[in-house]
């Protein structure tokens, strides 16, 4: 074990412990082993740390990391869409949960007046082009930082910045492959999968972090996700009760 210490911040993809999802999706996700606990296992670092959280906004995070951030430690940082928000309320939207359906939202519906808000905000206020600007210039400012692996969450980071092939959602597109049934009707299942993938993902993903962090390896490889053929659908996802 070294001194050295990992932190990591962004989303859902990046969380290791999701408080503000249902009591139904916990009770999926909690037996589930996560990469993070496989890194910790693997005692390559003195300490590793989340202090993601699933649904978060780019600038809570990015805050959070200035808060943390020292020159002897390793940082992962999963940059999330630049259109969410957060509230005075602690709540993260997005344009699709507060304007085209809010049943999109995770945990405990918002009130009626705190999502007209919301609605107004997005509708008269936010500009997507000038929060990709913000988002952009502050995670190129990072990048540069030799200790910080910055891993983009969402294909919008994609556009602006051309040479980003790969993002996190290529592993929930290969998932839902498998399961079709769950892609093809959202509304009537929970889904219980960890950081949006299966106990197989998770190990693959653990391996390319520590591969990278023991120098076996020059990248995150995020294209060695696979279709788990083998996962059964019941360990990840249960119907709805109101389905």
């Amino acid at each position: 074990m070294t001194d050295k210490k990992l932190y990591i911040f962004g989303d859902s993809f990046a969380a290791e412990n999701m408080p503000n999802v249902c009591a139904d999706v916990l009770a999926i996700m909690q037996p589930l082993l996560s990469y993070h606990t496989i890194i910790r296992d693997s005692e390559l670092f003195s300490l590793v740390m989340s202090y993601a959280v699933g649904g978060s906004d780019f600038l809570s995070q990015y805050l959070l990391f200035l808060k943390y951030y020292n020159e002897n430690d390793e940082f992962l940082f999963f940059e999330t869409s630049p259109d969410r928000i957060q509230t005075k309320n602690g709540r993260f939207f997005n344009y699709a949960m507060a304007v085209k359906d809010t049943s999109l939202y995770i945990g405990t519906l918002p009130s009626a007046a705190e999502l007209m808000q919301v609605k107004c905000y997005y509708e008269k206020f936010y500009d997507h082009e000038f929060y990709e600007f913000i988002s952009d210039t502050l995670v190129n400012r990072i990048a540069r930082l030799e200790n910080v692996t910055v891993i983009p969450s969402f294909d919008t980071s994609t556009i602006k910045r051309p040479n980003i092939k790969e993002t996190m959602c290529i592993v929930f597109y290969k998932e839902n492959i498998v399961f079709n049934k769950y892609e093809a009707n959202k509304k009537k299942y929970i889904d219980g999968r960890r950081n949006h993938m299966t106990e197989t993902n998770h190990k693959i993903f653990a391996d390319e972090i520590l591969g990278y962090y023991t120098n076996k390896q020059n990248k995150i490889n995020l294209t060695n996700f696979v279709e788990p053929i083998s996962e059964p659908f019941e360990k990840y996802f249960k119907e709805k009760h109101n389905a």
